[in-house]
């Protein structure tokens, strides 16, 4: 996954038009499924994401690109989009309902796996459903963004070569250690198997002696 969010990033912050900003990096929007409430605490108007499904950044024409990632990427990568200096605006799609255009903030995850964010621009909202929500973040992606998975990545690539041989010397460790064991088995079994074709052996001598140690002689010798 953070192969893929970093060669999308660069991808558009390449070949993305330049923006009213200025910059040539990409914008990216977030949108997610989910069933939706509200409720006030200490004078504050909050909008709750239960069961949040089908998150997705994507970019701005011209790039057109996609990325589903999870909510507790949306979550964590919050401050690196700058919305925490400059809140974004949001489009709040409730099944049957006229969207509402809302300000959010200070995302986070409540004990029962929800996402909350903060409403800023709206005290008396009252919104309860199944819907969705598209969050603008028309300013380019903060370089952290890049930096951090950039960094990470690396980490993983890095890691890649040592992790690949220490898993080749555990498989070369485990056959060779089966292996002795075979042979093991396969002694104690050849083992058992000469024990057994010895006593046979003797039986047989017995029986055919009458136990005097003269072959043929049914009868005790003279």
């Amino acid at each position: 996954m953070l192969l893929v969010l970093v060669a999308l990033l660069g991808t558009a912050g390449c070949t993305t038009s330049e923006s009213a900003t200025g910059n040539d990096a990409a914008s990216w929007m977030i949108a997610m499924n989910g069933d939706f409430t509200t409720e006030t605490i200490d004078n504050k108007t909050y909008l709750l994401i239960d069961s949040p499904s089908d998150t997705k950044l994507f970019t701005e024409r011209p790039t057109r690109s996609v990325l589903p990632v999870t909510p507790e990427t949306v979550v964590a990568m919050w401050p690196m989009f700058g919305f925490t200096e400059v809140p974004p605006n949001s489009a709040v799609m409730i099944t049957g309902q006229s969207p509402q255009i809302l300000t959010f903030s200070n995302p986070a995850w409540t004990t029962k796996g929800s996402i909350r964010f903060e409403i800023l621009n709206n005290d008396s909202l009252d919104i309860n459903g199944p819907g969705s929500v598209v969050v603008d973040a028309s300013n380019p992606v903060n370089s952290q963004v890049t930096d951090s998975i950039t960094q990470t990545n690396t980490k993983v690539l890095g890691d890649s070569p040592a992790q690949a041989m220490g898993t080749l010397y555990q498989s070369i460790g485990n056959s060779l250690a089966m292996a002795a064991r075979n042979a093991t088995n396969s002694e104690q079994q050849q083992l058992t198997l000469q024990t057994a074709s010895n006593v046979q052996g003797v039986m047989q001598i017995l029986n055919m002696t009458g136990g005097q140690g003269n072959p043929g002689a049914g009868t005790p010798t003279d």
